[in-house]
């Protein structure tokens, strides 16, 4: 699904994810998470009515689920599964990803 054919909400949890990712948990504000998302604050607290905690929570859960099924998706893709292998086509993909965006789009 295209990011545009999400949901306010899912969007959301999207951004936070992301904004995670680059910037940290302490960094990430709940209003920043609905700009990035183009969702109107408003829905920030109707989507996540436990604050903050609620929305960090559920963006942790998607990257969670996001990570295994990569995981999975590498491995069918692999001739002969081997954990060596496995880690070696990961590295090359983050090595790429991380080059395109200038090393911005890590884990703090």
């Amino acid at each position: 699904m295209a990011v545009s054919e999400r949901g306010a909400r899912e969007r959301m949890v999207f951004s936070a994810a992301q904004l995670i990712r680059r910037e940290g948990v302490a960094s990430t504000g709940m209003r920043e998470v609905a700009a990035h998302a183009g969702a109107p604050r408003g829905s920030l607290q109707h989507y996540f009515p436990g604050g903050k905690e609620q929305l960090v929570n559920e963006a942790v859960e998607w990257a969670g689920r996001y990570a295994g099924n990569r995981v999975a998706r590498f491995l069918a893709a692999l001739p002969e599964p081997t954990p060596s292998g496995l880690f070696a086509a990961m590295v090359r993909q983050w090595t790429e990803e991380y080059e395109s965006v200038g090393f911005a789009g890590g884990c703090p």
